[in-house]
C-alpha cells in the first residue's frame, strides 16, 4: 500500500503541466481532455454491476480501488481496458479499521477494531485520463453502496463520503490521523494530528447525501480536510474539518446554492424583513461529540438548540454518517464552522472587514499587536461602579450579547470554558467577533457598529458530564468559574469588574430567571431530549458496531436530572450573588388566555405556549414586559386582567407589569367579534404543575382558571403552592415529562353524577384502550363518526360529522393502531383540525370522540371513534 514519497510531487508537476498546456488554448480542459464519463455516476444500488468509463479516441485511463491518487507507473494505478465489476466489500479485510500501526492515531482510548462481517463498506473508484499528447486530466471519484440501503440503514440522517489518498491519513510525514515521524514520543503536541493551519490540510473528495430517498449524491465536489478539536484529536475517531476552497473544485469558490443546515438562517439581511436560509459556506465541521462522544454525541446540539434565541450565535448541526475512504467510519454531527464567512452570510458585513477572536487568538481578519483584544481585556482594571465606565464598557461590547452569553454557560455548568478543565491552554472555548471598520458598512446595519459579540460552541462538558462536581447542577458556576472563586478557575477579570455594578446584577438575574423559565424549563427540555433520543438509538446503534461506545440512557437521564435540580439552584445562585436579590421573595407567576391558543402572548422576548398555563419564577417588584397579538378575526385584545400585579396600563395589548406579591396571575383577555368575553372554565382534574388550577382543554381559556374567575366557582380549591427550598434535593431519577419537582399535586376532581354516566370499564365502555379509568363515558354523548383524513406535506387534514350539544372535542393520535405510544392529545371546538410537523412517511393513527362540561364542572366524554391510518407525505 505504501507508495514512494516522490508520487505527491509528481502528481502536482503533471497537473501542473496540464494547467499550462490548457492556458495556451482557450477550450483545451473542455476538447482536448475530457472529464471521464462514468456509465453510473456515484450512488446506492441493490446489486453489482459492471463500471465502463468513456474517453475520446486516443485518450488512457488510469484507476485505483485503495483509494490512492491514480499515478501513471504507480503499482496501485491500473491501466483501464474493460468494465470493473463493482460489488460490495463488506466481509473483505477494511484497510483503515485494521491498519497494522492503528496504535499510532490513539492515545488514551484504545483501539477498536469492528466485525469486519458487520463493517459496511462501499465501492471507490478513482480515474485520471491521459491525453495522447500527455495532458493528464483531475481526477475523479465515485463512491457506489452495493446493497447498501442508506436510507433504510440511517433513517433520518445524512450521510456523507470523504475520500483521500491513503498517505493523506497515515503516511508518518504527511499523514494527519497518526502520531507521525515527528513525534517526540513525549509531547502529544508534536504529533501529527495536533498540528494546525493549512499545511495540514489535506485535498479530498465528497459525495453528500441527504438520505431523503434520492439514490444519488446531492453534493458531489472536491474538499480540503484537517483534524479537529482540542483533547478529542486523541481518541480513534477524530473529528475533521471541511473546507470548500476553489483550488479543489474547479474553480468553485465556497459551498453555494445549496442549503446544508436548513434551520440556519440569517440574523440581519438589508432590505429583509424575515432572515433568509443561507447557501453560501466557507467550511463545514463532522464532530465526534467531543467529550460526549462515547455518551449521547448529541449533548452539544442539545443545548444549542434551546439557545436559538440568544443575543449569541450557535451552530446548527445534524446528525450524519460518515464514509472514510469507503469503511463506515460511524456517526458524527454535521456542524457549522465560524469563519469570516459565516459572519457574513448571517449579519450581512462584509467579511474581510470581520476580525474573530478564539480562545484569545486571531481566528480571522487583523489585529496589529492585538491591540482590540488588549483594549477590551483592560476593561477588568476599571471601577464598573462608575457610570463612564460602564459606559465604556457598553460602547465596546454587545451587552446583551454578553449577558446572554454568560447567563447560558454559568446555567449549563460548563466545565470546559474559558479557563475550566484545560491545562494545557489558560483559555479555552471562548469566541467573539466584531466588524473592524464600522465606516466600511451600511450604518442602518446594528450588527456592523464594531462592537464585540459572542460565539457559543463545545458546551458538552457541561450539564454533570463525567459527575464532575464542577459542571454539577448544585455548583455556582457564576461565582466559583466566572469570577475565579474555585482556584481550579482563573476567572474573567472582566466579568468580575461588571459584577460590582447593580444594573449588570440585575441583567444577569433576568438573563438566568429566562434559561431557567423557558430555554431549559424542564417539561420543555426534557422533551427535547426524548426527541434527541429518538433520533440518535437506533443511529448510535450503528455507530457502536463501528466503536463500541455510546450510551444513551443513562447520560439523558442525568441531563435530566442536572435540569430538575438547575431550576432551583439557579435561585439560590443568583440570591447568593445579586446584592439586589440577596432577600428578596420569589413570585410565582401564571400566564394565561381566556380564549383558545398557544402562541399569541409574549412574554419578555419569549413566545410561551399558553394553550395550558405557563409557569414562570421571578422576584417581588420585577417588571415584566408583556405582549397580546391579535389572535384572528374572531377575538381581539381587551385588557390585562391581574392577581398580585400591577400594569402600567391594561388596556394597552403591550405594557409592563410589576409583580408585587409572591403569587401572581397574569391574563390576557380576549373578546369575540360581538364584543362579548367569553369566560373561562376551571378544570376539575388534577395538574403536577404549581399555581393556577388549570384548564382541561385549551378551547376556553387558554389553558388558565383562577381563584377565582369572575362568576366562576371556587369549588375547586388553588393547588399547595411551591415552598422557597432551604436545602437542595439530593439527585434523583429525572420525573415522568410533564411532571414538575417538588410540588404537591391538587385535590382530584369529583365525578360526574352517575345518572348521566357510566365510568370505564363498564359495557358501554369503549374497549380500544384509549381511556384511562378516571374518566367518565356516556352514551348519551354521541359517538364521533365520518372521520376523514386529507394529506398533505408534512400534515394532515381531519374533518368529522359534527355532533350537536356538546362542549368540543378530543382529538388523539399516537404511533401505533392502540394510540398508547407517543400520543398527543388535542381539544378543539370544530370538527376539523390540521396536524402539522408530522414526519414523512411515518405511519400515525388518530381518533376523535366528543365530550361535554356539566353545570357542576365535571367533564363526560363519548366513544372514541375508530382509529384511522395517516401517512403524511
Amino acid at each position: 500500500m505504501k507508495k514512494n514519497v516522490f508520487k505527491g510531487l509528481l502528481t502536482y508537476v503533471i497537473a501542473l503541466a496540464f494547467i499550462c498546456t490548457a492556458s495556451v488554448t482557450a477550450n483545451a480542459a473542455e476538447t482536448d481532455v475530457e472529464i471521464i464519463e462514468f456509465s453510473k455516476g456515484s450512488g446506492c444500488y441493490s446489486q453489482s454491476f459492471n463500471l465502463t468509463m468513456t474517453v475520446p479516441s486516443g485518450y488512457k485511463i488510469y484507476y485505483t480501488t485503495d483509494c490512492s491518487d491514480p499515478v501513471v507507473g504507480d503499482k496501485s494505478t491500473k491501466l483501464y481496458s474493460g468494465s470493473i465489476k463493482i460489488q460490495t466489500l463488506k466481509g473483505s479485510t477494511p484497510f483503515l479499521a485494521n491498519y497494522d500501526k492503528s496504535y499510532k492515531y490513539v492515545v488514551d482510548s484504545g483501539t477498536y477494531n469492528p466485525d469486519q462481517t458487520k463493517l459496511d463498506r462501499a465501492t471507490i473508484i478513482r480515474a485520471i485520463s491521459v491525453s495522447p499528447t500527455g495532458e493528464v486530466s483531475p481526477i475523479s471519484t465515485k463512491t457506489y453502496f452495493i446493497g447498501n440501503d442508506i436510507e433504510k440503514a440511517y433513517k433520518n440522517c445524512a450521510v456523507m463520503s470523504i475520500v483521500t489518498d491513503p498517505d493523506n491519513l497515515v503516511d508518518d510525514k504527511i499523514g494527519i490521523y497518526v502520531y507521525g515521524s515527528a513525534y517526540d514520543g513525549k509531547d502529544v503536541d508534536t504529533a501529527n494530528f495536533y498540528q494546525h493551519g493549512k499545511e495540514w490540510e489535506r485535498e479530498s473528495y465528497m459525495d453528500f447525501f441527504e438520505n431523503n430517498g434520492s439514490d444519488t449524491p446531492d453534493v458531489s465536489r472536491g474538499v480540503g480536510i484537517r483534524i479537529h478539536g482540542g483533547y478529542s484529536r486523541r481518541d480513534q475517531q477524530k473529528s475533521l474539518n471541511v473546507y470548500f476552497r476553489e483550488e479543489y473544485d474547479f474553480g468553485k469558490k465556497n459551498l453555494k446554492e445549496y442549503n446544508l443546515f436548513p434551520e440556519s438562517k440569517t440574523i440581519y439581511k438589508a432590505g429583509k424583513t424575515e432572515p433568509v436560509a443561507i447557501t453560501n459556506i466557507k467550511n463545514t465541521m463532522l464532530r465526534t461529540g467531543g467529550n460526549d462522544a462515547g455518551g449521547t454525541k448529541f449533548q452539544d446540539v442539545f443545548i444549542q438548540s434551546m439557545l436559538t434565541d440568544k443575543n449569541f450565535t450557535v451552530q446548527y448541526a445534524r446528525p450524519c454518517m460518515v464514509y472514510l475512504n469507503g469503511e463506515y467510519w460511524g456517526l458524527y454531527n454535521l456542524t457549522e464552522k465560524y469563519s469570516d464567512k459565516y459572519v457574513e452570510e448571517k449579519f450581512d458585513v462584509d467579511n474581510n472587514n470581520v476580525l474573530i477572536y478564539k480562545n484569545m487568538e486571531v481566528d480571522e481578519g487583523e489585529d496589529f499587536a492585538g491591540e482590540a483584544l488588549q483594549e477590551l481585556m483592560d476593561l477588568g482594571d476599571l471601577d464598573m461602579t462608575l457610570e463612564k465606565n460602564y459606559k465604556k464598557f457598553q460602547e465596546m461590547v454587545d451587552i446583551d450579547s454578553y449577558v446572554d452569553y454568560y447567563a447560558a454557560q454559568i446555567y449549563i455548568c460548563n466545565n470546559d470554558w474559558w479557563s475550566g478543565c484545560n491545562d494545557e491552554n489558560q483559555y479555552n472555548n471562548i469566541q467573539f467577533w466584531k466588524v473592524m471598520d464600522p465606516s466600511m458598512e451600511d450604518e442602518s446595519n446594528p450588527y456592523a457598529d464594531g462592537r464585540w459579540r459572542y460565539m457559543l460552541f463545545d458546551t458538552e462538558w457541561s450539564m454533570g458530564l463525567f459527575n464532575s462536581n464542577e459542571a454539577s447542577a448544585n455548583y455556582d458556576s457564576l461565582r466559583n468559574h466566572a469570577m475565579g472563586a474555585d482556584r481550579n478557575y482563573n476567572g474573567d477579570p472582566v466579568f468580575i469588574a461588571l459584577m460590582e455594578n447593580k444594573d449588570f446584577q440585575k441583567r444577569m438575574t433576568e438573563a438566568l430567571l429566562q434559561l431557567r423559565n423557558w430555554n431549559f424549563q424542564y417539561d420543555r427540555a426534557s422533551k427535547a431530549l426524548d426527541d434527541y433520543t429518538d433520533l440518535y438509538t437506533s443511529l448510535m446503534d450503528k455507530n457502536r458496531e463501528r466503536w463500541n461506545s455510546g450510551d444513551i440512557p443513562s447520560n439523558v437521564t442525568r441531563m435530566k436530572n442536572f435540569l430538575k435540580e438547575r431550576q432551583n439552584y439557579v435561585l439560590t445562585i443568583i440570591e447568593n450573588n445579586m446584592d439586589d436579590y440577596s432577600k428578596s421573595d420569589r413570585v410565582d407567576l401564571a400566564l394565561c388566555a381566556n380564549i383558545w391558543g398557544e402562541d399569541y402572548v409574549h412574554i419578555n422576548s419569549v413566545l410561551p405556549d399558553i394553550s395550558k398555563t405557563w409557569y414562570a419564577v421571578y422576584y417581588k417588584d420585577t417588571t415584566i414586559d408583556v405582549k397580546a397579538e391579535k389572535k384572528s378575526d374572531d377575538y381581539t385584545f381587551d385588557h390585562w386582567e391581574l392577581k398580585g400585579a400591577t400594569a402600567a396600563d391594561s388596556k394597552l395589548e403591550e405594557t409592563t407589569i410589576t409583580l408585587t406579591d409572591s403569587d401572581a396571575v397574569v391574563r390576557a383577555v380576549y373578546k369575540d367579534s360581538e364584543g362579548n368575553i367569553p369566560v373561562p372554565t376551571a378544570s376539575p382534574k388534577p395538574t403536577a404543575t404549581p399555581a393556577p388550577t388549570q384548564n382541561p382543554w385549551p378551547g376556553f381559556g387558554g389553558g388558565g382558571g383562577w381563584w377565582p374567575w369572575p362568576g366562576q366557582s371556587t369549588a375547586t380549591p388553588k393547588p399547595t403552592e411551591t415552598p422557597r427550598p432551604t436545602t437542595l434535593p439530593t439527585p434523583t431519577n429525572a420525573p415522568d415529562a410533564g411532571q414538575t419537582p417538588g410540588v404537591n399535586t391538587p385535590t382530584a376532581a369529583p365525578t360526574a353524577p352517575a345518572t348521566t354516566s357510566k365510568p370505564i370499564g363498564d359495557n358501554n365502555s369503549v374497549d380500544n384502550g384509549l381511556d384511562s379509568s378516571n374518566e367518565v363515558v356516556s352514551n348519551d354523548i354521541s359517538k364521533v363518526k365520518g372521520l376523514k383524513v386529507k394529506y398533505k406535506k408534512k400534515k394532515v387534514n381531519l374533518s368529522w360529522k359534527k355532533v350537536n350539544e356538546i362542549t368540543g372535542y378530543q382529538l388523539k393520535y399516537a404511533t401505533n393502531k392502540k394510540l398508547t405510544k407517543k400520543v398527543k392529545i388535542l381539544n378543539i371546538k370544530k370538527p376539523k383540525y390540521v396536524i402539522k410537523k408530522l414526519k414523512a412517511k411515518k405511519k400515525y393513527y388518530v381518533a376523535v370522540r366528543a365530550f361535554v362540561l356539566t353545570e357542576d364542572l365535571n367533564l363526560v366524554y363519548g366513544k372514541w371513534s375508530k382509529s384511522k391510518k395517516m401517512i403524511v407525505k
